[in-house]
């Protein structure tokens, strides 16, 4: 008997700890957003220095010599800050 109880107390406490609380569970979103926050505002300021250099270079007539990937709009950026503001 003695034997049964300790294996059902263990199989308890395996399972009271497998389980993790509502507060455990807030703090790794609240995490995961932080992160998904910096890399948009990353992305953001990547974005704003290929729309400037692109917008120069256009007032300048080479906008056709830059690449094609680097041709950013900043109405793509405002995208960016937009969903950026919305994992507020």
């Amino acid at each position: 008997m003695k034997r049964s109880n300790f294996f059902a107390a263990v199989a308890v406490i395996g399972l009271m700890a497998g389980c993790s609380s509502p507060q455990d569970k807030a703090a790794t979103a609240d995490a995961d957003m932080k992160a998904k926050r910096m890399q948009l505002a990353d992305e953001y300021q990547t974005c704003t220095k290929k729309a400037a250099a692109y917008e120069e270079a256009v007032k300048a007539g080479k906008g056709n010599d830059v690449k094609p990937e680097d041709q950013v709009q900043m109405s793509q950026c405002d995208e960016i800050m937009k969903t950026m503001e919305a994992l507020k």
